[in-house]
């Protein structure tokens, strides 16, 4: 998909595949390489990237969620845990006209799809963001406390804490105009568990290799977005506290 207005030495396209945090800086360096019509897409677990890069003036931004389980393995490889997973691709640029948005989000898949990855186009990347951070918001935090793989969170006594995590970030996206009402949190990270099953969540890993997590777009986003709307979230606001203390008790310095 040849971009609009493209530059000689832009370039048409930038994929973001940083974790959340380094998103801004990865922006920074890298928004002058882009032709003025051409797109991003971010591939980061998270809410408010959309926003990190219209701060860099990148405002033409597809969201990419990803759901296959993936985990380092011996001599660098990566590893897909898991079967079900799939690249999907919505537009998430405010402003911008949805056909053209979409056709871009098309195009993208074609090439996801070209390289073997399982891959689908949305009309809404709100939704998809949304969905997306509901499973993170509810699993990601009480994997990586309980030191378990995927597969065995849903036995776990902090299960129950997970799907009320996820509930409430159903209840944050509604304010923000993402309508997730016919979503059932609880089968949906059950799902989820049992198709990625043997798999170690990113947040897991990240506390494993002593670095990072995400925990603060991930569940400090749905608290923060909830304050601002003037909404309770103790789930989340439990599970982002947690995490980060074990964050810190653990990051190498």
């Amino acid at each position: 998909m040849p971009a609009e207005n493209c530059e000689p030495g832009k370039i048409q396209w930038l994929l973001y595949c940083t974790k959340a945090g380094d998103l801004k800086e990865a922006a920074r360096e890298t928004a002058s390489l882009l032709s003025p019509g051409g797109w991003s897409a971010v591939l980061s677990n998270g809410l408010g990237h959309a926003d990190t890069l219209a701060e860099m003036g990148i405002n033409r931004c597809l969201a990419a969620t990803v759901t296959y389980g993936l985990c380092p393995v011996e001599g660098g490889a990566v590893e897909q845990r898991g079967a079900g997973g799939q690249v999907t691709v919505g537009p998430i640029a405010p402003g911008f006209d949805i056909g053209k948005a979409f056709e871009a989000s098309r195009w993208l898949v074609g090439r996801f799809r070209s390289a073997g990855l399982k891959s689908e186009a949305v009309e809404d990347g709100a939704e998809l963001v949304w969905r997306k951070a509901t499973l993170n918001a509810g699993l990601n935090p009480v994997a990586a406390l309980i030191r378990r793989e995927n597969g065995e969170v849903p036995g776990h006594p902090l299960f129950p804490l997970a799907i009320e995590a996820s509930r409430e970030v159903i209840q944050v996206a509604r304010e923000v105009g993402v309508d997730l009402s016919k979503d059932d949190p609880e089968q949906l990270l059950r799902d989820l568990c049992r198709d990625t099953s043997t798999n170690r969540c990113s947040t897991l890993q990240d506390l494993e290799a002593r670095r990072p997590t995400e925990m603060e777009w991930i569940c400090g986003a749905v608290v923060r977005i909830a304050e601002s709307a003037g909404i309770e979230v103790p789930a989340n606001r439990l599970l982002a506290k947690m995490v980060q203390e074990a964050e810190s008790s653990c990051v190498a310095v």
